[in-house]
């Protein structure tokens, strides 16, 4: 059975060269090449859209980047600044309770 198998497709993968030496044969060598030529620049073509739309993309991503990175910064500087106008805060009202508390029992 395994044979038979192997065999089987032996006979499918002659058929297929059969074929193509035919359709050779026919289209000629010439016309063969062109078809080749042909494909080999359709296929080029594609390369080079795929090429520039991946540079498109990988200056986008950058671009992104880099406003993501900005408004990190801007967003630690607000934290900090926040955290600044705490501190502030609590002093003050740590010195206001004082001074209520030391006039309260003066």
């Amino acid at each position: 059975a395994a044979e038979a198998s192997a065999a089987v497709r032996e006979v499918a993968k002659l058929q297929k060269r059969l074929l193509a030496a035919q359709v050779d044969a026919r289209l000629g060598w010439r016309e063969t090449q062109k078809l080749h030529a042909a494909r080999m620049e359709n296929m080029a073509a594609k390369l080079v859209e795929y090429t520039s739309r991946e540079q498109r993309l990988s200056d986008e991503l950058h671009k992104c980047g880099v406003q993501l990175e900005l408004e990190r910064r801007e967003h630690a500087r607000l934290r900090g600044m926040h955290a600044e106008m705490w501190k502030e805060t609590t002093v003050a009202r740590r010195g206001r309770y004082e001074a209520e508390l030391a006039a309260s029992t003066a």
